[in-house]
C-alpha cells in the first residue's frame, strides 16, 4: 500500500468513548490506542480524508442466545462524550450503531457512497468484537479495508493476535498509524501533480 487517495478514503474510529478507553485492553492500554486514533484522525483531516466516529447506541435490540456474554461496563455521565483530542471536528461524521459492527442498520453505508469512498480505515476497540465486526461488513460490501493494526487493542493479547494474524489479514491490510498517515500523504501529492500536469 504505497498510497491512499484521500479523496476515496474514510476513516472509521469505533467505540474510542472513555468508558471504553479506560478498560483493560492488550497488548496496549486504552491510552495508547486512542493517542494512535488521534494520530490517524489527524492525518485524515490534514489531507482531506473523511473521519467517521463510531459510538455504541442507536436503536434498542432483544437479546439473544448465546453460550456467553460481554459483562456490563459502568457508565458515568461524561462517558458518552468523545474525548476532547479525538473530535469529532467540523465535517466529521457521527454514527450510532446499535450492534458490534458499523454497517448494521446505519446509514454509514450509503453516506460513504454518496461521497465516492472505496477505502475504509479501521481502528478502535476492541480488536476481535467492534472492529473485526466492522471489517467483516465492509469487506461484504466491497470496500477495499485497512485494519490500523497499533490503534487497536482487545481484552487479552491472545485474541488481538489472533484477528490481527489469521482473521482480519484475508479481509483487509494490516498497516500501522505512521504507514497510514505516510500513505495518505503521497496520495494527496500524486492527485496534486496529477492536477496540475500539462493537458
Amino acid at each position: 500500500m504505497d498510497t491512499l487517495s484521500p479523496s476515496t478514503t474514510a476513516l472509521l474510529i469505533i467505540d474510542m468513548l472513555p468508558f471504553i478507553v479506560r478498560l483493560d485492553t492488550s497488548p496496549r492500554d486504552g491510552r495508547t490506542v486512542l493517542g494512535a486514533c488521534v494520530q490517524v484522525a489527524n492525518a485524515c483531516r490534514r489531507e482531506g480524508a473523511m473521519v467517521v466516529l463510531v459510538e455504541p447506541g442507536g436503536s434498542a435490540r432483544a437479546e439473544q442466545l448465546t453460550d456467553s456474554s460481554v459483562p456490563p461496563i459502568p457508565v458515568g455521565p461524561d462517558d458518552r462524550t468523545w474525548p476532547e483530542a479525538l473530535g469529532p471536528r467540523e465535517g466529521d461524521v457521527v454514527v450510532a450503531k446499535p450492534r458490534w459492527g458499523a454497517f448494521h442498520e446505519t446509514h454509514l453505508d450509503n453516506n460513504l457512497r454518496g461521497r465516492g469512498i472505496d477505502t475504509v480505515l479501521i481502528c478502535g476497540i476492541a480488536t476481535d468484537f467492534g472492529v473485526e465486526a466492522t471489517v467483516r461488513q465492509a469487506y461484504d460490501l466491497g470496500f477495499n479495508v485497512v485494519v490500523v493494526e497499533d490503534a487497536t487493542a482487545a481484552f487479552t493479547s491472545e485474541a488481538h493476535e489472533a484477528a490481527c494474524r489469521h482473521r482480519l489479514p484475508v479481509l483487509a491490510r494490516i498497516r500501522t498509524a505512521d504507514h497510514v498517515a505516510e500513505a495518505l500523504g503521497r496520495g494527496r501529492k500524486h492527485a496534486t501533480t496529477r492536477m496540475n500536469a500539462p493537458t
